[in-house]
């Protein structure tokens, strides 16, 4: 049972990390991009799957789409860069398929 209700308050700790983590990329004040959100992986995949509204609505634009769409299926031009040739790609095709808002978005060419 100790194990069970650590495991709870990890998971519960973690969300809340994940929640302040993308709430602080959306304040910064020069605005922020689609690579500082790949680059915060598992907060980025864990606040799609609770539905955070704000970060739904920018992955569902069209710009942002096409830039995930062209990580998830061109070649990388420089395969030097781990997060451009490895990373992003992966957490691209995460996003696209982890949410069915953002699957209906761009099915519809983004909103």
């Amino acid at each position: 049972m100790s194990n069970m209700l650590n495991y709870i308050f990890a998971q519960r700790n973690a969300y809340g990390v994940a929640q302040r983590k993308i709430a602080q990329i959306f304040r910064q004040e020069g605005g922020y991009t689609l690579e500082e959100l790949l680059m915060e992986e598992e907060c980025l995949i864990n606040q799609i799957s609770a539905q955070n509204p704000k970060l739904i609505e920018y992955l569902c634009q069209r710009d942002t789409l096409k830039q995930l769409i062209k990580y998830s299926t061109r070649f990388p031009t420089d395969p030097n860069n781990a997060d451009k040739a490895h990373k992003f790609p992966f957490v691209a095709s995460n996003v696209l398929n982890s949410n069915q808002t953002i699957c209906q978005a761009m099915l519809e060419g983004g909103w």
